[in-house]
């Protein structure tokens, strides 16, 4: 789980830089959309990516919070 942790994180940096890099040669109309059309693909994608890094991270530490407990057997009580 913590693999899959590092692997969004990892995605996260890789859109911010492709973001970074298309915002320094974006020109007026791009992928016929215009500037404000890049802001809200780009916005969606690190919206999207945020939310499943935080829900990885609120399951392992719920997982990290899970306590077993010992089976109750038959014998013990008799």
């Amino acid at each position: 789980m913590y693999a899959l942790i590092g692997y969004g994180g990892i995605s996260l940096i890789q859109l911010l830089v492709q973001w970074m890099q298309i915002l320094d040669r974006a020109g007026p109309g791009m992928f016929g959309r215009g500037e404000i059309g890049i802001h809200v693909l780009f916005g969606f994608a690190l919206l999207k990516m945020v939310v499943f890094l935080l829900a990885m991270v609120a399951f392992v530490a719920g997982l990290r919070s899970v306590r077993l407990r010992e089976p109750i057997s038959d014998d013990a009580e008799h």
